[in-house]
C-alpha cells in the first residue's frame, strides 16, 4: 500500500474551528493541519499533537 502524505485537515478562510478527541493516521514529516487565513482555531486531545490555540494566522502548519 502506498503512503498517504496528505495532511488530515486543510482549513482555508475558516473562523471558529474547534477540534476535540481526533485520531488520525500521520506519516512522519506530514503536518496534521494546514491553516490558511484562519481565526480562533483550537485543538484538544489530538493524537500525536499538543493542545493548540491559534487566534489568527495567514499560514501555519503543524
Amino acid at each position: 500500500m502506498n503512503r498517504d502524505e496528505r495532511p488530515a485537515f486543510i482549513l482555508d478562510e475558516v473562523h471558529d474551528a474547534n477540534f476535540d478527541n481526533i485520531d488520525t493516521q500521520k506519516e512522519n514529516g506530514t503536518p496534521q493541519f494546514i491553516l490558511k487565513n484562519v481565526t480562533n482555531f483550537s485543538s484538544h486531545q489530538v493524537r500525536g499533537m499538543d493542545d493548540k490555540q491559534v487566534l489568527k494566522t495567514e499560514k501555519q502548519s503543524f
